[in-house]
């Protein structure tokens, strides 16, 4: 490049400068589209030369006409300033009435048959033309990682301490409760803690790794540990 220029030169003036050059042909015309005076137009076209190395324009009988490399040049250049344009707009919102978006939900298996109906519903009627992808957690997946990347726009869990960076709501409040066989003995009378924790525990696996349930999260916090004897999912 000539005179010390390089690619890092340019910035949105220069490249509206030369999106206008190139579509009107004419130095003349350009500066009276852009409100600029013709030396100003001459000035930045010098500058654009240096910088690509290429006359991008030459005088012909009509005007100036685009060098192979200034006709390149025009397509990306408007992509570009379509780019700067949304950029400085900033975001235009979002409308549920008009989107189309799939939506990807996370969500453990035993919420899908309570949560779905409703879900769906509620969804349907603010966004009509949207759609709902619900899918199953599981041990493997990582689920800050996904909902940072937008793989997964949101995840239902029962975190007792979800990552601090990701937004978190509570949806709904649960209430547990302890099940048994019919004629346990514990089934009878008060049950109590000790009772409790020396009983055979069945309990659910995990659906994220490194993660435990609130159950466990708060035996570990009394210094309570429970005789567990087998985990499903």
């Amino acid at each position: 490049m000539a005179n010390g220029c390089t690619w890092d030169s340019l910035d949105a003036h220069l490249l509206r400068v030369l999106h206008v050059l190139l579509t009107e042909g004419s130095v003349s015309r350009a500066a009276r589209r852009l409100n600029l005076s013709q030396p100003a137009v001459s000035t930045a076209l010098k500058r654009l030369r240096d910088i690509t190395g290429d006359p991008l324009l030459v005088r012909s009988r009509g005007g100036m006409t685009p060098t192979e490399r200034g006709a390149e040049l025009l397509e990306p250049i408007r992509i570009v300033l379509e780019q700067i344009e949304r950029i400085a707009e900033g975001p235009t919102g979002f409308d549920p009435a008009s989107t189309r978006r799939s939506f990807n939900v996370a969500t453990p298996d035993y919420l899908n048959a309570m949560l779905l109906g409703e879900v769906v519903t509620d969804v349907h009627k603010l966004a009509p033309k949207a759609q709902i992808a619900f899918h199953s957690m599981t041990q493997n997946s990582d689920y800050p990682r996904a909902l940072e990347s937008g793989e997964l726009d949101l995840v239902i869990g029962n975190w007792p301490n979800p990552p601090d960076h990701l937004r978190t709501a509570p949806l709904f409040e649960d209430r547990m409760v302890v099940m048994m066989r019919t004629g346990h003995p514990l089934a009878t009378g008060q049950l109590s803690m000790s009772d409790w924790l020396g009983a055979d525990h069945v309990v659910p696996t995990p659906y994220s790794v490194g993660q435990r349930g609130v159950v466990d999260v708060f035996l570990a916090r009394e210094r309570m540990r429970r005789n567990v004897v087998a985990h499903v999912p």
